[in-house]
């Protein structure tokens, strides 16, 4: 038995680490404590193929699903499995796993948290993903916001306006399914993409919306023009406060004793302001960024104080010492923010852009730097990059070490640094890396070729010498 990873679920979005473990056709077992609770997954190739949770007898996927209940817990992830198969279900795709767990255990408040980033930025199905919609078992209730996504790049309000007749909550949660799984381009690219993906339609094609958007382009008038000053400073302000690691109320605009109806006023008063379809129209230049994440930072404030209970119970945490907790969500957010970079980093290597790879990698470790991984795919990265190796070969080296001291049972981090040995002609360091890789992850196939054609050239060289 040997431990693969270890964590908790608070440590990056759950549905993140439910799917690296299934991208990575992992065989063995996860296992959750969460205060004394104990929860099992057991994987064969990436497919979950086992479970157990307390209190839940029911099918395989009921008893798989309710492991996305659990909101904090402990976890380790081995490469053995004590749960049996279960004979009497197939293994479930990791992809209906993930979206039916969000569907019966995230409520309103994690779902908006977690697919944050897509208030501002662009999102479109990737070309690869679009055979596989079916694995994660949409309902029927779900093809006209299907239909809608195929159809071209959006943002997520104003993909929700398009399909006014489907629950928005039950359409984030389809969104979040496949941005989970890597199944959305996200960011300029897919903003830019000049041919949306074709699906086979049944039907007539959905309506083009470019008359909306060329009036939302139009040239402002001197109204727009004082609203945008006024706009500025607003975000501006509210920039400051959120760098501050201001609290809920603080954010709205609001003192401590406010009621719940001054609570509603200051939310949709702001929201009104910074609704992004608003601040593309007044065209705030650099702050529009800045803007969307005031946007996103209001609408948790508004999750927490909208609802009596949450606004009571953060009151009483805000009054026993509790003022930390801006900054704790500010953490969460940084970390959500930096695997959403890792992520795009990811996309942009497979496409050998290198250097928007670089950026993103560099980001992702500035905003987590206690992730190996993120300091692994960087040295790569910067490697590839560049253009005079020599210049960059001892820094490159040097961050490798950061990561395989941060994360000493990760494949990927041992993969990257045999790679890197090898380009620079060590294949004794290459072979143990690639040796090292397998040990963590026997089913790493491209470990598995490079390590045979380390023993190969090493044979040769040794040959050669005699």
């Amino acid at each position: 038995m040997a431990e693969v990873a270890r964590g908790t679920t608070n440590d990056r979005p759950f549905v993140r680490t439910i799917y690296t473990i299934a991208a990575r056709r992992f065989t063995g077992e996860l296992t959750l404590d969460a205060r004394g609770d104990i929860y099992k997954l057991a994987w064969h190739r990436g497919l979950v193929a086992g479970a157990a949770a307390p209190g839940v007898n029911g099918s395989l996927a009921a008893r798989a699903t309710a492991v996305f209940g659990v909101a904090d817990a402990s976890f380790v992830l081995e490469d053995v499995t004590t749960l049996k198969d279960d004979e009497n279900d197939t293994p479930i795709d990791p992809r209906w796993l993930i979206f039916h767990g969000l569907l019966e255990h995230y409520d309103a408040d994690r779902i908006q948290q977690e697919t944050a980033i897509l208030r501002t930025a662009a999102f479109r199905v990737g070309p690869n993903a679009v055979s596989q919609l079916e694995a994660y078992g949409f309902g029927d209730e779900d093809q006209p916001l299907v239909k809608r996504l195929l159809s071209q790049s959006w943002r997520l309000d104003d993909l929700l306006a398009e399909v006014p007749d489907i629950d928005p909550m039950r359409a984030r949660k389809v969104v979040y399914a496949l941005l989970a799984t890597d199944a959305l381009d996200v960011g300029d690219a897919a903003a830019a993409a000049a041919v949306p993906v074709t699906i086979k339609a049944t039907g007539t094609p959905p309506p083009q919306r470019a008359p909306r958007r060329a009036a939302a382009r139009a040239a402002p008038n001197k109204g727009d023009i004082a609203e945008a000053a006024g706009m500025r400073m607003m975000v501006q302000r509210k920039v400051q406060e959120l760098q501050a690691g201001a609290d809920h109320f603080v954010i709205l605009g609001l003192e401590r004793s406010a009621t719940g109806a001054q609570v509603r006023a200051a939310y949709f008063e702001l929201a009104k302001q910074l609704h992004p379809d608003r601040v593309r129209q007044l065209d705030l230049g650099k702050l529009t960024g800045p803007a969307g994440q005031v946007f996103a930072r209001v609408n948790e404030a508004w999750g927490v104080l909208g609802d009596d209970a949450r606004r009571a119970a953060y009151l009483s945490e805000l009054a026993g010492g509790g003022a930390d907790a801006g900054a704790d969500e500010a953490k969460m957010l940084a970390l959500l923010a930096a695997e959403e970079k890792f992520r795009l980093g990811e996309m942009a290597m497979r496409r050998s852009h290198f250097s928007q790879a670089l950026e993103d990698f560099d980001k992702a470790v500035e905003l987590n730097p206690a992730e190996g991984e993120h300091h692994a795919m960087a040295a790569w990265v910067r490697w590839m990059d560049a253009r005079d190796k020599d210049a960059v070969a001892a820094r490159v080296k040097r961050q490798f070490r950061k990561a395989i001291e941060l994360s000493p049972l990760n494949p990927s981090v041992f993969y990257y640094r045999g790679k890197l040995a090898k380009d620079l002609g060590d294949d004794e360091a290459a072979l143990y890396c690639f040796e090292k890789t397998l040990s963590l992850d026997a089913k790493h196939e491209p470990a598995f070729r490079e390590k045979n054609a380390a023993v190969e050239r090493l044979a040769k060289s040794s040959a050669g010498n005699k």
